[in-house]
């Protein structure tokens, strides 16, 4: 699934391209892919689009007047800029008055649209603040109580937005920090974990995020952080901090990768 460096990247890239056009087409297929409590995608034809921003895991078109479309590209989706290719993975498009057409494509149908004229499009999707929203002080109150492993609760999108099991596991390596660790035991380790969330995120960003299987950008092409994980996927291969094996367990339903060595806290 895109986490928040691959969706940055997608969103950097369509801010170039699409403000200021109108909308003059729009359509989704099948109607199960709207999020529930959607308007329906014809609502947007002739407004414009004022600006695309990022909404945790979530690409969001700001529109002029008023509204909202945000994409959820769950475990296949892509944003397209340019001429659709007619396939049976294509599920919603915009036309805009150039001639310049965004289209969606998810061949495993996991993520969503959802469009609103509502303002308070964090609190209808229940959205969290992403790592480089929150503060130290404020994910250790987070934290404090909390029995669950650290790296579930840095994958609950209510808690912090934007991680997910890439990025996670990157993130508390860099950090020190076991997996398994329970978020009361790390919260006195706050500001170091969020750290080193922001400084894995700030890399995989300039690097356009990573392409383990489907994600691409806008245009088609490849992330480039994955050659530069640590631990991620690297099961079996040796740490590049101390030369120690790589080991993966299961938590919160997700392989994870961790270093016994350099995470033993």
């Amino acid at each position: 699934m895109p986490e928040l460096p691959e969706i940055q990247t997608i969103v950097d890239i369509l801010r170039r391209r699409i403000p200021g056009r109108a909308i003059t087409e729009a359509w989704l297929r099948p109607r199960s892919l709207y999020r529930k409590g959607s308007l329906s995608m014809r609502l947007v034809v002739g407004k414009s689009v004022a600006d695309v921003t990022r909404l945790g895991k979530n690409v969001v078109l700001e529109l002029d007047p008023v509204g909202h479309v945000l994409f959820n590209l769950g475990m296949t989706g892509r944003l397209i800029v340019g001429e659709a290719v007619l396939e049976r993975a294509l599920h919603a498009q915009l036309a805009f008055h150039d001639g310049t057409r965004l289209s969606y494509y998810d061949t495993r149908r996991f993520g969503f649209v959802f469009i609103t004229e509502k303002p308070e499009l964090r609190e209808l999707l229940r959205v969290g603040p992403d790592p480089f929203e929150v503060k130290p002080r404020d994910l250790e109150k987070m934290l404090n109580g909390r029995k669950a492993p650290i790296k579930a609760l840095l994958l609950n999108q209510r808690l912090v937005s934007g991680m997910g099991n890439i990025y996670t596991d990157e993130a508390l390596h860099r950090a020190g920090i076991h997996p398994l660790t329970k978020g009361h035991e790390a919260a006195p380790h706050a500001r170091r974990i969020l750290f080193a969330s922001r400084a894995v995120l700030r890399a995989a960003i300039r690097h356009g995020g990573s392409t383990i299987r489907d994600y691409r950008k806008t245009d088609g092409t490849r992330g480039d952080f994955q050659s530069r994980l640590a631990v991620y996927g690297k099961k079996g291969e040796s740490c590049p901090r101390c030369g120690e094996t790589i080991r993966k367990i299961v938590v919160a339903s997700r392989g994870t990768h961790f270093c016994p060595r350099c995470q033993i806290f």
